[in-house]
């Protein structure tokens, strides 16, 4: 009895864990964890195998010997429920038939349910509203945030929470620049659509126009 307590608490752990961490490496969770890597890495294959985590690739060790490690992350189903296929079929039924013009319409109606924004807003400062936008939408599943640069802020999008149903759907793309353009009172233009980035996790790219 003991022994199944302590490996359900470890996977436990493990996956409390990487609620905090989009990805770590088994080495990481070692460490996080004060376990041994062996331990981890059977722990982290047992996640994987029942579909509660997903491998991200591999992290990049430029100028050392031996192979990458291994990232792993909290899969799709359990980041998002698993509502894709509802979602897919109602946005077959309901969204394809519509014209450009009402994609359109209805892309601008859904971003403004998901997060609306109030007129006083406007005011804020700029910082203060990506701030803002940056909570707003981690709160809804996007791991977001902001960056500065010379060319303009950005906003950087670390999950995604139509993944499983994105490439069939653009517009969902469209929705959530829409959200972005809402909420900073400003055009937005998209840099990158789920590409993946040095840690070879896909990410979605905002700038100000």
């Amino acid at each position: 009895m003991t022994n199944v307590m302590t490996k359900f608490t470890a996977r436990q752990r493990i996956l409390a864990y990487f609620e905090s961490h989009p990805a770590a490496s088994p080495a990481d969770v070692a460490r996080a964890l004060q376990v041994t890597p062996a331990n981890a890495r059977r722990h982290l294959g047992i996640l994987l195998a029942d579909g509660r985590l997903q491998s991200l690739g591999f992290r990049p060790q430029p100028g050392k010997a031996g192979r990458p490690q291994q990232l792993f992350g909290l899969s799709e189903t359990r980041l998002g429920e698993n509502f894709s296929t509802l979602a897919d079929i109602a946005l077959r039924v309901w969204f394809a038939p519509l014209s450009a013009e009402a994609q359109e319409k209805a892309a601008r109606a859904l971003a403004e349910r998901i997060l609306p924004v109030a007129e006083p807003m406007r005011a804020w400062h700029i910082t203060r509203r990506l701030a803002f936008l940056s909570e707003k939408l981690t709160a809804l599943g996007y791991r977001a945030r902001w960056e500065a640069r010379a060319a303009g802020p950005r906003v950087v999008l670390a999950h995604c929470p139509y993944a499983a149903i994105v490439d069939r759907h653009p517009e969902l793309c469209r929705m959530d620049a829409l959200i972005l353009e809402n909420a900073l009172f400003a055009p937005v233009e998209q840099l990158s659509r789920r590409e993946k980035n040095e840690l070879g996790l896909p990410i979605c790219i905002f700038t100000l126009r």
